[in-house]
């Protein structure tokens, strides 16, 4: 699939997309956690058949909880790749191309990118401290 440079609500440098880290890490546990809250109620709801309405409007709970942290992610610009281990893409621009900066747990910042275009065995180190030997641009 072709991705043109509108496809994304913004773009981020490496140094960018590390200073929210600590955010989308805050994030990302919050979101496991709902996950592992929904997998026991989904448990206890098969144990305790008696209380299938009170567990589904937990879970319907949960599943809005979730929503909002997502909702939360996206309007940042921020891209969930997984939950378990922690990885997010960060839709950048690197010489006029479209590109992910990537950021798995539990790293300090980004540490990976790729073209939008390649597959995620593409996947190859930034250049660390970031170099201005090409452009990444937003």
């Amino acid at each position: 699939m072709w991705l043109s440079a509108s496809s994304y609500r913004r773009y981020f440098t490496p140094r960018e997309a590390s200073a929210i880290i600590d955010d989308v890490r805050e994030h990302m546990k919050l979101l496991r956690a709902i996950a592992e809250e929904a997998r026991e109620l989904g448990e206890l709801s098969d144990e305790r058949v008696g209380q299938r309405e009170l567990h589904e409007e937990r879970m319907k709970i949960l599943q809005e909880e979730a929503q909002m942290v997502m909702d939360d992610l996206n309007r940042a610009g921020v891209l969930v790749q997984s939950l378990r281990p922690g990885q997010v893409y960060f839709p950048a621009m690197r010489n006029g191309q479209v590109a992910f900066l990537s950021w798995q747990e539990p790293a300090p910042n980004v540490s990976h990118w790729r073209l939008a275009h390649e597959d995620e065995d593409s996947l190859r180190p930034i250049q660390q401290p970031f170099s201005p030997s090409w452009a990444w641009d937003n």
